[in-house]
């Protein structure tokens, strides 16, 4: 159990290194542009680590996590600054799609090992 909650810790990490689109279908700027807030973007990609590290260890994820997966996304959404929630996120549409796709592609032992988030995800 310690080393998937471990995992969590890149969870963690994503709160204050990653954004990306809100993944709504709407209304969004031209391609490769942004076009969401920060809390949009990091509501789309902390779902996909969430699903993630629930998929590498779903009892440990359970017993952390009692909502699931929306209860993961809200506790993270909390550790954000407050005050840079309603910015415009700074990755465009092609950088969000690649961290989301790296986010969804991180093996469990790399989560288990507490591994940094993919590089991809660094600039949002």
């Amino acid at each position: 159990m310690t080393k998937i909650l471990g995992g969590l810790a890149l969870v963690m990490v994503l709160a204050v290194s990653c954004g990306g689109d809100s993944g709504d279908g709407g209304g969004g700027g031209a391609p490769g542009t942004a076009h969401g807030t920060v809390e949009q973007v990091h509501r789309r990609l902390y779902q996909t680590m969430c699903e993630r590290v629930r998929a590498c260890g779903p009892a440990e994820f359970a017993q952390a996590y009692p909502t699931g997966v929306q209860g993961c996304v809200d506790r993270l959404i909390q550790k954000d600054p407050p005050g840079q929630l309603s910015q415009p996120d700074p990755c465009n549409d092609a950088e969000v799609s690649a961290c989301d796709f790296d986010l969804k592609n991180v093996g469990c032992d790399a989560i288990k090992a507490n591994a940094a988030p993919p590089s991809s995800c660094t600039k949002c």
